[in-house]
């Protein structure tokens, strides 16, 4: 048997080798043309599995508790952080940033309020939350809060004080998230007790709409990934 499978193999390889590169080459090239059309889904749809629970009960969380997603830009000056010549780059900076139409907000340690590097009463900073723009604050202060602070360290600042992050929430499309839930009911509802032929229809429809909605969602995220990246190149030489 193998030395039938050793004949065959020289007969059909070696005695053509001109042939073997020529399919070679066509099913290289017919593949290579395709790749146009691959997708690589890294969604939660995509890696987690049809029903799961912990991606049900997040789901149920952040129905009740909406959140945008984040996107994180840092930014690294050659100066000292917490100095005038870092913090002005970084307010015009985030200011440039709240101009994208798809940044909902942008959240910077501009931002973050400041409670132990302030003399103001607790009872006051109600009204009126210190932090590094407002004038009195002691920035050696501040910059040992923000170090120290297991709510900001190591999310908008580093450990070693030289980076911060400014965290842009994007705007949510509401749309998308409706089409979502009614996919996952009826998913829910075909996994349990099945669906009527209306409903059927009904997940087939809802499901072409997800789909497309989701591809213009990553489309449009790729446009804004790419225009925020223009808007912060200027700024690498700070």
């Amino acid at each position: 048997m193998m030395s039938r499978c050793v004949q065959a193999y020289d007969t059909l390889v070696l005695h053509n080798p001109k042939s073997i590169l020529v399919v070679l080459l066509l099913i290289a090239v017919f593949f290579g043309y395709h790749t146009k059309d691959f997708k690589l889904d890294a969604s939660a749809d995509s890696l987690l599995l049809e029903g799961d629970i912990d991606l049900k009960v997040f789901r149920k969380i952040h129905e009740r508790y909406p959140s945008s997603d984040l996107l994180i830009v840092t930014y690294t000056p050659d100066k000292d952080l917490f100095s005038d010549q870092a913090l002005k780059p970084l307010k015009q900076l985030r200011g440039e940033l709240k101009k994208v139409a798809s940044v909902e907000t942008v959240f910077t340690i501009l931002d973050a309020p400041l409670v132990k590097s302030s003399d103001v009463p607790l009872t006051e900073m109600i009204h009126d939350i210190p932090n590094l723009e407002k004038p009195g604050i002691d920035r050696a202060k501040a910059k040992d809060e923000l170090l120290n602070s297991p709510i900001y360290r190591e999310l908008i600042v580093s450990a070693d004080g030289r980076t911060t992050a400014l965290l842009l929430g994007l705007v949510e499309d509401q749309q998308y998230n409706k089409l979502r839930q009614t996919r996952s009911k009826l998913r829910a509802k075909q996994r349990n007790s099945g669906l009527s032929q209306k409903e059927r229809q009904s997940l087939e429809r809802i499901e072409t709409e997800y789909d497309q909605a989701h591809e213009a969602i990553n489309n449009q995220r790729r446009l804004d990934i790419a225009h925020i990246r223009d808007i912060i190149e200027p700024y690498r030489r700070h």
